[in-house]
């Protein structure tokens, strides 16, 4: 059973590259992987970005890192 029921969601615009896109359906794609070692399956695609969205939320120094890493290595390309 999912961990919530569909009408506790709330559907908010994200916007990113296509690349990271990809990178983001990877990560969810082996994620997927993982669970069905642990024989859980049919998992809704809702509860694995509400699971995504809550491990990036814990990770709120490298998120900001990242961005600064990305803005200079534009900086130097430039």
């Amino acid at each position: 059973e999912p961990a919530f029921a569909f009408s506790e969601t709330d559907q908010q615009a994200l916007y990113a590259r296509s690349e990271t896109w990809d990178i983001l359906d990877d990560a969810i794609f082996n994620a997927e992987g993982v669970l069905r070692k642990q024989n859980v399956r049919n998992v809704p695609k809702r509860e694995l970005h509400d699971a995504a969205l809550r491990v990036l939320a814990d990770h709120a120094k490298e998120i900001a890192e990242q961005l600064i890493n990305e803005r200079q290595s534009d900086a130097k390309s430039k």
